[in-house]
């Protein structure tokens, strides 16, 4: 597949959750009315703050400071008769973690193209990797004053990138309607954020393999800090080995991080005989990444250590890639560790500016979208990444004509891409051909009027769909909203 088709193989004009309506000026002039939540433009906002803190306005939206370039707009805020520092930060909408430089967080709303900024603070929450998905009211940090100010939250929403005509406050938030009381010296603002939501939790975890080309150094980690630390060291993700568990449970063992300071290496293992030898090598515990199977399982595949003499170096894989990778660089197989089940996150990508999104399960597909600026939407599901019993391919087609794609899982999705001209791209993942406990149907939407089809295997999803006057046309398949029960 040629550059050209990777950059636009994208499925056009579909209108996901990113709020596409007109501004909703209404419920903005009804605010007072409704003082605990208002919407703007279709997202609704809050104060980022604690239910019942009272703040004060220190340099409001007027200030001189706030006047130029990427702070347009902005407020500072403490906390009144209260010290700021270490107190929490709230997100003040639902969204996706955009950036986290360990200080700054800045969250993308995915409605009309709103973000807010979080700055200075002291402490960020802990998993808050880039695109992690953040609740209304979620503590996102502390206050701070960071890298040498006074401790205060510097607070700010805006629209598409920073910049003098893209700052929004004053808006109506969180019922207050007067600009005046975001100026300067005023106080009084009893945040309405309700207590801390109950936060989804998975009972999973990707598995995830970072390489440093200038190091020559691979880093596999299933926890949000480790991947927040490579990201911020200038790792780069390379894949998603499998997946393993968050707790334990029967037949479990625990995946172990080791580290060598002296080698600057670390060691994955599960086995017995592997913690023996990274504690005789020297090795000291960092954490335990999740748990794995101890012995093989239906869906599992073996996640075997190699090791390096040369490079002093091991490496720990579960892919045929992988595996493929470390034989040729001269690694050598030590054992296996343990057993980790595969499976792929069905993801979807946007594009805000071209109107467009794409949903893909292969890493080459992922590699696209980031290349080609296409932000994270959401989980639409799992799909397998092997061809087990009782599974179809999950394939994707393209389009030069209408410079669109989509993908299929049934004869009928795959006879009508040919016969409309669309090209076979890759294989996505496997999918199960017929319905089943904990399974979701994998639906294809098509619009008529915008020559447009679209595969979603959420509510959310399907809701988009309808509302945008998609006609619901077949199941291509079935799919997993959560892992397999007993994985």
């Amino acid at each position: 597949m040629n550059t050209k088709r990777i950059i636009a193989c994208w499925l056009v004009a579909i209108i996901v959750s990113i709020g596409f309506g007109s501004p909703q000026s209404s419920q903005a002039q009804n605010a007072q009315a409704q003082p605990a939540q208002i919407t703007i433009d279709g997202l609704a906002v809050k104060l980022p703050f604690q239910p019942g803190a009272e703040w004060r306005v220190t340099a409001g939206w007027e200030a001189a400071n706030h006047q130029q370039a990427w702070n347009y707009y902005a407020v500072d805020v403490v906390p009144v008769n209260q010290a700021c520092l270490g107190r929490p930060i709230l997100a003040m909408a639902h969204g996706f973690i955009e950036s986290n430089n360990g200080h700054e967080l800045q969250i993308d709303h995915r409605v009309n193209n709103y973000r807010s900024l979080y700055s200075h603070l002291d402490t960020v929450s802990p998993g808050l990797a880039v695109g992690t998905e953040v609740f209304q009211g979620q503590q996102i940090g502390t206050c701070g004053g960071y890298p040498n100010f006074a401790p205060h939250l510097h607070f700010q929403i805006f629209q598409g990138a920073r910049m003098a005509s893209s700052g929004v406050i004053p808006i109506p938030i969180d019922g207050i309607t007067d600009a005046n009381r975001l100026r300067s010296g005023q106080r009084g603002l009893y945040s309405t954020n309700q207590s801390q939501p109950q936060l989804p939790t998975a009972n999973y975890r990707p598995l995830r393999l970072f390489w440093h080309g200038e190091r020559g150094d691979n880093f596999t980690t299933a926890s949000t800090q480790a991947e927040i630390s490579a990201a911020a060291n200038a790792y780069t993700s390379i894949r998603t080995e499998g997946f393993v568990f968050s707790h334990a449970g029967s037949g479990r063992v625990p995946l172990q991080q080791y580290w060598h300071s002296g080698r600057g290496d670390n060691i994955l293992v599960a086995t017995n005989a592997g913690i023996n030898d990274a504690r005789n090598a020297g090795y000291s515990f960092v954490r335990t990444e999740g748990y794995i199977y101890a012995t093989q399982q239906q869906h599992t595949v073996p996640l075997k250590l190699f090791w390096s003499d040369t490079r002093q170096d091991n490496f720990t894989t579960s892919t045929a890639e992988g595996e493929q990778s470390a034989l040729a660089a001269g690694y050598s197989f030590v054992r296996i560790e343990g057993y980790v089940f595969v499976a792929r996150p069905l993801q979807l990508y946007w594009h805000s500016d071209r109107g467009d999104n794409f949903p893909t399960a292969t890493s080459e597909g992922i590699a696209s979208a980031h290349i080609s600026a296409y932000g994270f939407i959401r989980t639409e599901g799992y799909v397998f990444a092997d061809h087990l019993p009782d599974t179809v391919p999950l394939k994707l087609f393209w389009s030069d004509a209408r410079q669109d794609n989509y993908i299929t899982a049934t004869a009928e999705g795959e006879q009508s891409a040919l016969m409309a001209g669309y090209g076979f791209v890759r294989i996505e993942g496997y999918v199960l051909p017929t319905n089943g406990a904990d399974l979701r149907p994998l639906e294809l939407f098509y619009h008529d009027g915008r020559g447009d089809n679209f595969t979603t295997g959420t509510v959310a999803g399907a809701t988009d769909a309808i509302n945008h006057n998609y006609q619901l046309i077949r199941h291509e398949g079935y799919i997993y909203g959560t892992l397999p029960a007993g994985y």
